[in-house]
């Protein structure tokens, strides 16, 4: 995997940039297999590349965010081990409200999609996190699905 890589690179350091340029040269099949390789490399051979790989092999990866979730839902054991939601409309609206730092709506929906069986891709996804808001009804609708019991800590009378 890691020599094809290097061959198509011809010795000299990786890049985003360079990948893509070597890759138009390609047919459509040709270029999803070095995606492919690339992908395999990056999961399989990650602590045994050189720092260059693993730098150019990041940047790959979160360049095209969706392709990195397609390929990990459909080519690896995550795509079997999300966790089914019953209201994911009521997730999206409380991340929406969450969300704080310097993470975007798109990458937020990228964690999402590997974690959560959503049908959406990362843009539509991350549109949904930027444009909705939790109201008044939803909080009230957490509310009432939540057990209010006496918990360790503490005490209801």
């Amino acid at each position: 995997m890691y020599h094809e890589l290097k061959k198509l690179f011809g010795g000299k350091k990786p890049s985003v940039r360079k990948f893509n340029l070597a890759l138009r040269a390609l047919s459509l099949e040709e270029q999803n297999r070095y995606y492919k390789v690339a992908y395999d490399a990056a999961f399989t051979k990650w602590d045994t590349l050189p720092q260059s790989y693993q730098t150019f092999l990041r940047d790959l990866l979160m360049h095209d965010k969706q392709r990195t979730a397609d390929y990990l839902r459909r080519h690896t054991v995550l795509g079997v081990l999300g966790y089914p939601l019953r209201e994911p409309e009521l997730l999206r609206r409380l991340l929406a409200l969450l969300k704080q730092g310097t993470a975007s709506y798109r990458h937020l929906a990228f964690a999402l999609l590997l974690v959560f069986p959503y049908p959406e891709n990362i843009d539509y996804l991350s549109d949904k996190l930027r444009l909705e808001r939790l109201t008044t009804d939803d909080l009230c609708e957490l509310l009432d699905r939540m057990q209010l019991d006496n918990e360790p800590g503490r005490v209801f009378t």
